[in-house]
């Protein structure tokens, strides 16, 4: 999340870069494009002065008009000076900006730089290459050796996991090869011999037992509790008792980890039938009975220690 977010910052470093670029850009050309004016100006000036030998008559206070008109006057040598000076304190401000903006963009490449942190880039571009084009089912696994140890997984468990999975996957590339070569790519064909080459897939939850499997989401960081996030009024799940932030551990003797398998389970069988739904509330457990059926609630998600 952090290093999405620095690779955000820094998209919008480079655009405000390119923008105060421009700007000194147009402040170079309005000075010296005053310049240009300045120079037609004064020689126009000159040449008025140099036609005009009459005295000026005296304001009172002692100032001369014709002397105070051109003080006023914005094409005057003075004022020009001034305003040279100032586009030139404004153009060394903007370069100060930029060389800022110039080492903040250096320091965030070095950090994406460091070791055991690969450029958001890389890593998008490295996954698109080893990937296939042949979709892949909503679960279809994404877990690989290191991952599976890491979650508590036992060695040689997770290597028979990881070898099943590749063949199904060596399978696929198989499959998709073959059917461009013979021309029923993607047809109703491909995809009935993808779908049963897809039921092969490792489904973890039965490769693990659901105590292993709720050990691996826990210690891999995942949520594997559904949460209540409020109860609908008249709904069945209100009328059966179930409580605003109850955690949901088991529906009709089933464990639950996630939305889609209580979906599952509230789906099946015969509706309004009477099942049993156990929850968790403020450390204590509660057995409540409700129809099958929709339970009328908003689910959230939660990532609860196992029981021991």
């Amino acid at each position: 999340m952090q290093s999405l977010h620095q690779q955000k910052w820094l998209q919008n470093g480079e655009i405000r870069l390119s923008t105060l670029l421009l700007l000194l850009a147009l402040f170079v050309t309005g000075l010296f494009s005053g310049v240009i004016l300045f120079n037609a100006f004064s020689s126009r000036h000159a040449g008025n002065q140099s036609m005009d030998n009459q005295p000026t008559t005296a304001l009172p206070g002692n100032v001369n008009h014709k002397h105070s008109a051109t003080i006023n006057n914005p094409f005057h040598p003075l004022s020009a000076t001034a305003q040279v000076e100032k586009n030139h304190a404004a153009i060394l401000t903007l370069q100060q900006e930029v060389q800022q903006l110039n080492k903040r963009i250096h320091t965030l490449k070095k950090e994406f730089s460091l070791p055991g942190k690969k450029p958001l880039e890389k890593t998008v571009k490295t996954s698109r290459q080893s990937s296939t084009s042949i979709p892949m089912p909503n679960n279809f696994p994404t877990y690989t050796l290191d991952t599976l140890v890491q979650g508590g997984v036992n060695v040689t468990v997770a290597n028979d996991i990881i070898q099943k999975q590749s063949d199904v996957e060596l399978k696929r590339l198989d499959l998709q090869d073959r059917a461009k070569r013979e021309g029923y790519y993607m047809t109703t064909r491909y995809k009935k011999e993808l779908a049963k080459i897809d039921a092969r897939a490792v489904d973890l939850r039965n490769a693990l037992g659901d105590s292993d499997y709720d050990r691996f989401l826990y210690k891999s960081h995942l949520n594997n509790r559904v949460k209540v996030m409020s109860v609908m009024p008249g709904s069945a799940a209100e009328q059966a008792g179930i409580q605003k932030n109850d955690i949901i551990l088991d529906y009709n003797d089933a464990r639950i980890f996630n939305w889609n398998e209580l979906k599952k389970a509230t789906a099946g069988g015969n509706r309004n039938e009477q099942v049993t739904i156990d929850v968790s509330r403020n450390g204590e457990l509660f057995s409540l009975i409700i129809p099958r059926g929709p339970l009328g609630i908003r689910l959230g998600a939660a990532r609860v220690a196992p029981q021991q």
